[in-house]
């Protein structure tokens, strides 16, 4: 019986491997000159529809709200600058009651340990904390050392980072994942057509028969590797050899 090339779940896979697989399996049947020349139209599409899939998955890891986040972030960092630095000259003063003022919101300030090298999500809480504190327990301290602009400033650019995150998310989780299932669909199209092309061509075309049964078992090797790797449920290091055998085998 001919060889012919395996079957694979494309719907299991992340959306990081399912491009890698495509892309494996693409440069594989380019390097053939025979199978270019048979596939002179399936070819171009699966390029096609492979640089189409790469683009939509680094769009999805961006968004047009990053502009607006890091307006927000300067923002907050500017503000939380500037109330350090106030911080900073009234504390040298030695002794007096906004003295005393500026050395408990400093003290405050430094059990945050907050840091524009913070990731987004963390500093957002953070500074929410922070800025909840600031308007109720610290309020009297705060109006003493003339801060308040500077709160505001970091509320201010805080909730805008706060917002447009969330909101990037909730358009990533639908608009993105929408598009990404769309080019993955596409790609799969294509691929499904080009191996049913390569499995009757194997059968049908016997001057060739050596060069498919090679591309057929180099093809067969990824999706071996791909089966074991991405879609088989990993064991845990703690089993026993004897369930490992057992899944080897499976």
């Amino acid at each position: 019986m001919e060889k012919q090339v395996d079957t694979i779940a494309l719907s299991r896979f992340s959306n990081y491997a399912h491009y890698n697989y495509m892309d494996v399996v693409y440069k594989n049947m380019s390097s053939l000159l025979i199978l270019g020349e048979k596939l002179t139209t399936e070819l171009p599409i699966f390029k096609e529809k492979l640089d189409n899939e790469n683009e939509v998955l680094v769009q999805s890891r961006k968004n047009d709200l990053t502009e607006e986040i890091e307006v927000g972030d300067d923002q907050r960092d500017n503000g939380l600058s500037g109330y350090a630095q106030v911080l900073k000259g009234f504390l040298c003063l030695k002794s007096g009651e906004q003295y005393e003022a500026a050395k408990k919101l400093d003290k405050h300030l430094s059990d945050f340990n907050l840091s524009p090298r913070m990731s987004l999500i963390k500093q957002t809480g953070a500074m929410k904390n922070l800025i909840e504190d600031l308007e109720t327990t610290y309020t009297s301290q705060v109006t003493s050392l003339g801060l308040t602009p500077f709160v505001t400033m970091m509320k201010e650019g805080n909730t805008a980072v706060d917002t447009n995150l969330q909101a990037r998310d909730a358009r990533s989780a639908g608009k993105m994942k929408a598009a990404v299932l769309t080019a993955r669909s596409e790609t799969d199209e294509i691929y499904n057509k080009i191996i049913m092309k390569i499995n009757a061509l194997a059968i049908v075309d016997e001057v060739n028969a050596d060069e498919y049964g090679q591309l057929i078992d180099e093809l067969n090797a990824q999706i071996k590797h791909y089966k074991e790797q991405e879609l088989t449920p990993k064991t845990k290091k703690a089993d026993d050899s004897s369930t490992s055998d057992s899944d080897t085998n499976a």
